[in-house]
């Protein structure tokens, strides 16, 4: 059911699916954090990331990104 949503651009309504890929996406920034010995937090690392999608084509290339953003996520609020 969510791949099927999420395969297909649809909005992704808040609910237990929303919160599930935002939960795993605390962890990975947490796994990042310890993987670099904490230089820095996973709110910096999570601001950063999210900054590289509005970000120029230089800038994503520059740091190994593709050169067009992928969609962003369709879901209306980022309130959970």
């Amino acid at each position: 059911e969510l791949a099927t949503l999420l395969d297909a651009g649809e909005p992704l309504p808040s609910g237990p699916h929303e919160r599930a890929l935002r939960c795993a996406a605390i962890v990975g920034c947490d796994a990042v954090v310890a993987a670099v010995g904490g230089a820095f937090c996973a709110h910096e690392l999570g601001t950063y990331l999210a900054g590289l999608l509005d970000a120029p084509a230089e800038a994503r290339l520059a740091v190994g990104l593709a050169e067009h953003p992928p969609k962003r996520h369709a879901t209306k609020c980022k309130a959970y």
